[in-house]
């Protein structure tokens, strides 16, 4: 027993004096770790971005869900007019083209999006810059719209909306590049 006793307390010696990090070890594992949180930053960035650009499309897809649904259910025409030349400005739903005054406001949707996120759209008809449900929930003619949803600078991540004439909305993520060339 005395023997037993003699080999624990020279463990427990042992243990004591190896309990400390050297200073060379302490600085390996900072700068492993800060490299490591440098990777792990740069990737978080470009995914919260990407998320942005999805909720920027799917808003706007919504919305248009939403106005064709609006000009059924109350059989008139119903309109999606961008507050800006730039969609990721917001956006309105109104009941008239010119949207003057508030009874004719459906819903108004504000959307800052970063200003690294574009957008573009392209028209049937060049002149014009919003969308008109008939109250069939058709697009007219001339209002058939493209909207490319772009990173600055990136290659994917990017959303292409395209409304048929029949109202159909259909919504695609990355899309090609002659649709990235819109958003430059």
């Amino acid at each position: 027993m005395y023997c037993c006793m003699l080999k624990q307390r020279k463990v427990l010696q042992s243990i004591k004096y190896c309990q400390a990090f050297t200073l060379v070890e302490l600085l390996v594992v900072i700068a492993i770790v800060a490299i490591l949180a440098t990777i792990a930053s740069a990737g978080f960035s470009k995914t919260s971005t990407s998320n942005r650009t999805m909720a920027l499309s799917g808003k706007l897809t919504s919305s248009f869900k939403f106005a064709r649904s609006e000009a059924q259910r109350t059989d008139k025409e119903v309109f999606i007019i961008p507050k800006t030349s730039f969609w990721g400005d917001g956006w309105k739903i109104c009941s008239t083209e010119a949207c003057s005054n508030e009874s004719e406001l459906i819903e108004n949707i504000d959307s800052s999006v970063e200003s690294n996120i574009f957008t573009s759209h392209t028209t049937s008809n060049s002149s014009s810059s919003f969308v008109r449900f008939s109250n069939e929930g058709i697009v007219d003619p001339e209002n058939i719209v493209q909207i490319n949803i772009c990173i600055k600078g990136e290659t994917s991540g990017h959303y292409k909306i395209y409304l048929k004439q029949s109202g159909v909305i259909k919504e695609e993520p990355d899309a090609t590049i002659a649709d990235l060339i819109l958003c430059k």
